[in-house]
């Protein structure tokens, strides 16, 4: 047979190509060769199975009764199969459609050669988690069956899905010869020097891209969000931005180690938020304070009413919103235990107005306090970094500096005297912001007006590296700003300021250009 399997690839039997199971076969080669005769036929059948990847994802429920229909010697040739289940284009997934497809894969598994097929399985619910158990279901009778599964539940992050999708891969996928070697010896990890270990975990997922890692005080916590994804598997199994999980992805290393063991947890925790900056910021308007409703005043919200408040928070005057700071919400949400390992933070301190209230009773003021209070009791201040943004306009409008003159020169240094707290502060960076400040436009127009070559990016994919026109008032004021808190001998430039660029997602949020 393996002299006669050449024979048919020289003759120009397709191989390499992904068939979508309906569609007629357009390779005048292979269709020549199934012609000749009946036992050619079936050699070529099963050969094309063997080197082709079969995609079912056109008229869905008719490809999985047919698939069901399927022999079983045909089965146990398939090494490769796409399976488009319901993506968020089509209409929702209907439990008739679930039923079929628990049929179709049955039957795949049941006559699948062990450890030969590699499986990808895209099938959207919604929010849907019954729908998605029911979906996962069939893959529960055959353990470690597949050679490789990747499956897609949702194209958004859900935790809820994200941790089914990962227990179902690892209960259906084969285990790996050499990690099943590996782990009968275990390595003595925990017998190395500190050092050395953290040295290791610098090749793992738990060095983030951009050594940067958002942290969203609204019900989603830490996000990887990847502006640029350079992840190898196909989009829809990139757990970055999908409630997926593949053995191939890499954005979800970080958590295998986390979850190992307490020793490991602790150890890898310490060496996270050492090697990340931590940026603090609202969902979808960075520049905004969190709004919850008042638990005392009305129902507890679901979990999609999380929402952030309007631009002119305090003209609002909802009698069922709490409004919070979000670093306080993170301190709360990681613990005061994980504060001494912090080295870089990064915050969007709430827009203010002339309407904004300052004084102690408001409420996200004293828990900003609060929050400086914890971060003076349980950092190492002196390793620590913090970089604040201040907002004093809306950024989509080209307003004068001057007309927010008066709000930064008594706003600004009043939201940043409880930083004064932190002594023995190792480096404050302060950003008084402005519309356009870090649009994509302005690099390019920075790098023509300077003549200046232009430098390698910083993979962000916004943009080329550069730093950005300097507003000289605003320049002034920020280093007001910053002796106020670091003394009169301070320098942020002389410290790394000048290259300091926000972090990916605050870029993307306020990439505007003003017209």
């Amino acid at each position: 047979m393996a002299i006669r399997e050449r024979i048919y690839r020289h003759a120009g039997l397709i191989t390499g190509h992904r068939l979508i199971y309906g569609d007629p076969l357009e390779d005048d080669d292979t269709l020549l060769l199934m012609r000749i005769c009946r036992q050619i036929r079936n050699e070529v059948e099963a050969l094309i199975s063997k080197h082709n990847a079969w995609a079912f994802t056109i008229s869905i429920e008719e490809s999985l009764l047919s698939l069901r229909g399927w022999t079983p010697e045909a089965c146990a040739r398939l090494r490769d199969v796409h399976v488009h289940v319901r993506t968020s284009e089509h209409p929702p997934l209907t439990w008739s459609l679930v039923r079929a497809w628990q049929g179709a894969v049955k039957h795949l598994l049941e006559h699948a050669k062990p450890g030969q097929l590699r499986l990808h399985v895209i099938c959207h619910v919604g929010d849907d988690v019954a729908r998605a158990r029911a979906v996962v279901k069939p893959f529960e009778q055959f353990p470690g069956h597949l050679k490789e599964l990747e499956l897609c539940l949702a194209d958004y992050a859900s935790p809820d899905l994200l941790k089914l999708a990962r227990e179902t891969v690892t209960w259906a996928q084969a285990p790996d010869e050499e990690e099943a070697r590996r782990a009968n010896h275990p390595f003595p990890f925990f017998n190395l020097p500190q050092e050395i270990r953290h040295h290791i975990f610098q090749y793992t997922g738990l060095v983030l891209p951009h050594r940067n890692v958002l942290w969203l005080p609204d019900g989603h916590g830490f996000r990887r969000q990847y502006i640029w994804c350079e992840c190898e598997v196909e989009e829809d199994f990139c757990a970055s931005r999908n409630s997926s999980f593949s053995t191939s992805c890499k954005h979800e290393a970080a958590l295998s180690l986390l979850l190992a063991s307490r020793a490991l947890y602790q150890d890898a925790i310490a060496f996270f938020y050492a090697s990340n900056r931590v940026t603090i910021a609202a969902r979808g308007h960075p520049e905004q304070a969190i709004s919850m409703r008042d638990p005392t005043r009305s129902p507890p919200p679901r979990e999609d009413d999380w929402s952030v408040p309007s631009w002119d928070l305090e003209e609002s005057g909802s009698a069922e919103q709490v409004t919070h700071d979000p670093t306080r919400l993170f301190i709360k949400h990681v613990g005061t235990a994980a504060l001494r390992h912090l080295r870089n933070i990064e915050i969007v301190l709430p827009r203010t107005t002339t309407r904004s209230s300052l004084d102690d009773k408001s409420s996200i003021y004293t828990e900003w306090r609060e929050a400086v209070d914890l971060l003076a009791e349980h950092c190492n201040v002196a390793a620590l970094t913090i970089s604040i943004h201040i907002f004093t306009t809306r950024r989509y409008l080209r307003w004068p500096l001057s007309r927010t003159e008066d709000i930064r020169q008594t706003q600004s240094l009043r939201m940043l005297s409880p930083l004064t707290r932190l002594s023995g502060l190792g480096r404050l960076f302060v950003f008084l912001e402005w519309p356009a400040h870090w649009s994509s436009m302005r690099p390019r127009l920075d790098i023509d007006a300077s003549g200046m070559p232009e430098k390698p990016s910083p993979g962000c994919g916004i943009g080329e590296h550069f730093i950005p026109s300097p507003e000289p008032i605003l320049m002034q004021e920020e280093t007001q700003l910053e002796r106020q808190v670091m003394g009169e001998q301070y320098d942020s430039f002389a410290v790394g300021k000048r290259e300091l660029l926000p972090s990916p997602w605050l870029r993307r949020d306020w990439d505007y250009t003003p017209w």
